[in-house]
């Protein structure tokens, strides 16, 4: 029960925000739209277009994951790991972030999102 309190006290604290900050933190911001074009099709025209997400932060974006318990390999439980600033330090690993999961397009192939 301890440990649990820790874990959501830790979720609460985002230490990209520390005045004092000790990692090296990204900054994911989307790219603007490109690539626009107008697809005809029997039903209605579509507006079809490519965009990307782009890390202008100091730190790389780092996520770690592993099959969720019980999980059919489907999904993933996700953490965040942060770099540290000082060399040799030990990186800082957040509590569960989030998931990951295997798509599959049908048309391009399975990849994990």
């Amino acid at each position: 029960m301890l440990l649990t309190a820790a874990v959501a006290a830790a979720a609460a604290v985002n230490p990209c925000t520390d005045p004092v900050r000790t990692v090296a933190c990204p900054d994911l911001v989307m790219r603007r739209p490109y690539g626009m074009r107008l697809l005809r099709t029997p039903t209605r025209p579509l507006l079809a277009g490519t965009d990307a997400i782009v890390n202008v932060g100091e730190g790389p974006l780092e996520i770690r994951a592993r099959r969720a318990p019980g999980g059919y390999g489907y999904r993933m439980v996700a953490r965040q790991v942060l770099r540290p600033l000082v060399p040799g330090a030990p990186p800082m690993i957040l509590p569960s972030s989030g998931r990951v999961e295997l798509y599959d397009t049908r048309t391009r192939g399975r990849y994990w999102k």
